[in-house]
């Protein structure tokens, strides 16, 4: 495959690994210094840059910036100042990206409390982003707690649904027009119920291609469950499921049993949070046997991923908000089978305070899941970045991400279903993930799917059930890669891992292109060893390849007239036989 690259990032920071360990805490970063009442966070690619950085909420009921830190590779971060998006002061919770407008790039919304106007913020691909104050999101003030992007009519734009916690204690349903404007929908139980919502899912639970919609509430009061029919909603009672009364902060939902359906994982405050295994569509029962459902707990977030790349789905549980001490966080290992093993040695279940929110992402690209906790202990306390050091152990396990660009459907791809089948340990095993723009409360995972594939050395199937309808799928693809596939094209870029690389040639092992001059204009100037010979190609934001010529050790390439290159950002790829390279270059516009 012309296309099949090294990952683009080698981390600086190597230390070892405890067994019990699979978590490093991060030092050196820019939030390590500074004391915050934080809420939210939020892993995403809002430069298009191919790496995964951070935004996280500040909460207090006297207002506080929120936070934006660009992820500059190599174990870097800078933080954003003086941009829209982290100035308004706003009390803030909540948060949740997507691509709503469909030009390529991830915009921000960010509920807000204490009866504040929530925020919306668009992205045109570089800073300032821009505040939207027009129109009913922005110009919704309540006491909102979380929302999430969704397309519930599958239209190819994402809309919003917001829940809230006080006031008259009714969620809001924003319609996205798919002309950047919205319109609030103000019929229908999803929107006319009146129960203290704290956290909100879209999820195809059913398996009909539409998402439904779960929403968390406390006080004693059931959970909500809407079942979507061609954008008609019908409110569900299952016994034993969204019937029970609790005081129920956050749902996550995955297939932890792996026999192909999603089930829910449910936090409570000062009660035990529950695991509901999903039988059929309509039967819920409650694992009440396993220790996720009866460990204890002043839980508000929780969020799922599988950290030790075994093929089955993890638990992290934040603890928050008591009239006691500072809090542990609970972190539980899947089993396989859908039970669990708590884990209690290690900085990520023995740190002290109190976590709302937290998500994972792989920042580093090396192909396990990073923890990042927004943490608020009595008002002040440091976040904290827990790097995932498995795949820096002795054996690691093998695994795979998979980034979607939706065309027909949303460019987020937001609801789209992922299936990986592979066979570990001698075990032909299906996984799924839905492509999701919230989970827990207050937090949102990287949107690239993860999968952890053990010791498999090749995925059998890929299958993607994109919102639009259409299905697509791939087979024999490689592990331990990245890929990035278009809808309706199939993978249009897949960069393999550093691990691939062959001893001295240490020179292509940071897999990166210097290009200069950057911004460019008729030519540009390639850092490529002179013992590297290959071939070059250039693509544009969308995937598609504008130039493709030899590579014979020159370092200069003229961009030819005939290509034509419209002003923005390009991707470079340099593939020999020896590993491949990658870089980055803005285009600018002609005089």
């Amino acid at each position: 495959m012309k296309t099949q690259i090294l990952s683009i990032f080698l981390s600086s920071i190597c230390t070892s690994i405890v067994s019990a360990q699979h978590f490093q805490k991060v030092s050196g970063a820019p939030w390590n210094n500074i004391n915050n009442d934080s809420r939210a966070v939020a892993w995403i690619d809002y430069n298009q840059d191919g790496l995964q950085d951070i935004f996280i909420t500040n909460g207090p009921s006297f207002g506080q910036h929120n936070l934006l830190y660009r992820n500059d590779g190599w174990g870097q971060f800078t933080q954003i100042i003086g941009d829209p998006l982290v100035t308004d002061g706003d009390p803030s919770d909540g948060t949740s990206w997507a691509d709503y407008d469909n030009n390529g790039y991830v915009d921000a919304f960010i509920a807000n409390w204490y009866g504040q106007d929530n925020l919306l913020f668009q992205n045109g691909g570089q800073l300032p982003f821009s505040a939207v104050t027009s129109g009913p999101i922005g110009n919704d003030g309540g006491h909102s707690e979380t929302g999430t992007w969704g397309d519930y009519d599958n239209d190819g734009f994402v809309d919003l649904y917001v829940t809230n916690s006080d006031g008259d204690k009714k969620n809001f349903l924003y319609h996205n027009n798919g002309n950047g404007t919205f319109t609030k929908i103000d019929s229908g139980e999803l929107v006319n119920d009146q129960g203290a919502s704290r956290s909100v899912n879209w999820i195809d639970f059913d398996l009909d291609g539409d998402v439904d919609l779960f929403v968390a509430n406390e006080f004693d009061q059931a959970n909500d469950l809407y079942r979507n029919d061609d954008s008609v909603f019908s409110k569900m009672s299952i016994i034993g499921f969204n019937t029970d009364l609790g005081n129920t902060q956050s749902s996550s939902w995955a297939d932890f049993d792996l026999d192909g359906d999603f089930d829910v994982f449910v936090t409570n405050f000062s009660q035990d949070n529950r695991l509901y295994l999903n039988q059929s569509p309509d039967s819920f029962i409650a694992d009440l046997n396993n220790v996720v459902s009866n460990d204890g707990g002043s839980s508000f977030g929780s969020n799922i991923a599988d950290i030790d790349n075994d093929g089955d789905e993890d638990v992290f549980v934040c603890n928050a908000y008591s009239t006691g001490p500072a809090l542990r966080n609970f972190l539980y290992l899947n089993n396989g089978d859908g039970s669990f093993t708590k884990i209690d040695t290690g900085a990520v279940v023995n740190d002290l305070g109190w976590t709302f929110g937290a998500a994972f992402g792989d920042y580093d690209l090396d192909g396990d899941m990073d923890l990042m906790c927004a943490n608020n202990f009595n008002g002040g306390q440091k976040n904290v970045l827990y790097r995932n050091m498995e795949s820096q152990g002795q054996n690691p396990k093998h695994w795979v991400t998979i980034r979607l660009k939706g065309q027909v459907s949303n460019v987020s791809a937001i609801g789209a279903l992922v299936r990986i089948k592979a066979t570990i340990d001698g075990n032909s095993r299906w996984q799924i993930r839905q492509i999701s723009a919230h989970t827990g409360y207050c937090g949102q995972n990287m949107l690239p799917a993860h999968f952890g594939l053990g010791d498999a050395s090749a995925i059998d199937s890929l299958v993607i059930d994109w919102p639009a309808g259409s299905q697509e799928v791939l087979t024999n693809l490689a592990v331990d890669s990245n890929y990035v596939v278009l809808e309706g094209a199939g993978i249009i870029i897949g960069m393999r891992s550093e691990s691939a690389w062959p001893a001295g040639r240490q020179g292509l092992r940071e897999n990166h292109v210097n290009v200069f001059p950057n911004p460019a204009h008729d030519r540009i100037n390639l850092d490529i060893p002179a013992w590297a010979k290959g071939t070059i190609i250039i693509y544009d934001r969308m995937g598609r390849v504008v130039l493709e010529k030899k590579h014979e050790g020159e370092k200069t390439i003229l961009l030819p007239e005939e290509i034509n290159l419209n002003a923005g950002i390009y991707f470079l790829i340099f593939q020999s036989v020896n590993g491949s390279l990658q870089g980055r270059f803005i285009v600018k516009a002609k005089e």
